[in-house]
């Protein structure tokens, strides 16, 4: 098995080596290394690679969720609760649960740093086992190695940084509008001072409350107002609002009284 440098090693792909073959195993490997999203790679088996993932996946679709057992030392190596399962469920669904037939179904999320390898393999016959042929005789033979010393480096980034992002922004806007970002923020600024301005004379308005004069304090203040009026004139005589018991009458006015 070719794989990552991890505890677990997926079962597939697996390469056979037949005997009298002279097998070549030309390697080329590939680092990804993208950007956190739960749509195309997730970082919750990163630390134990994509392996771990697929055997976990398969031992809860095709034996524990099913047959509600696993293995018997599943326990010590998963935290599991479930018992351990019979040796007769085992041999009888043999081929869901050890040959592992549908471990190509899975829906696992590849970690978002990890190292992929591609193959390519290259059989030839080997040398003839008669004694003819002069060349030494081997029953298994392989031949594994990278084709290139240099791997393929796949990162991902931002296409836009929000730098970036104000940058083109300025730039669209001197280009056609003839304004720029500091001309924008001073006119979001005078919409907020005025829409402040606005706000507080509303508030101020509807804090001034006036209350209508009922139709006695009318009439009280029309009086008021006449005898205000009234005394504004000059009246010569101060004796005029007197009573008339304490005027001093004349002589010839008490004449003129009584005729």
């Amino acid at each position: 098995y070719i794989a990552e440098t991890k505890p677990d090693i997926e079962l597939y792909p697996r390469y056979y080596l037949y005997e009298g073959q002279y097998n070549k195993f030309r390697m080329f490997a590939r680092h990804f290394h993208l950007l956190p999203g739960h749509e195309h790679c997730s970082n919750e088996y990163s630390t134990v690679g994509k392996a771990t993932c697929y055997l976990t996946k398969w031992l809860v679709d095709n034996l524990e969720e099913p047959y509600q057992c696993t293995f018997p030392y599943m326990d010590k190596i998963r935290n599991v609760s479930l018992p351990s399962c019979d040796a007769g469920i085992l041999v009888k669904h043999y081929r869901n649960t050890v040959n592992a037939e549908s471990y190509f179904s899975h829906d696992c999320t590849l970690p978002c740093t990890r190292w992929e390898y591609t193959i390519v393999v290259d059989r030839t016959e080997g040398p003839p086992t008669d004694e003819s042929d002069n060349r030494s005789a081997y029953a298994f033979r392989a031949d594994i190695s990278f084709n290139d010393l240099q791997y393929e480096e796949i990162t991902e980034v931002h296409v836009l940084s929000f730098f970036g992002l104000l940058a083109q922004i300025g730039g669209q806007l001197s280009l056609f509008l003839g304004a720029s970002i500091m001309s924008i923020i001073q006119v979001f600024l005078m919409l907020f001072i005025l829409s402040k301005r606005s706000l507080t004379q509303r508030r101020e308005s509807t804090q001034m409350i006036t209350t209508p004069f009922t139709e006695s304090e009318v009439k009280r203040n029309i009086s008021e107002g006449e005898m205000s009026l009234a005394n504004n004139f000059h009246v010569n005589n101060p004796e005029l609002y007197a009573p008339i018991s304490k005027r001093q009458v004349k002589t010839d006015e008490r004449i003129n009284n009584a005729i």
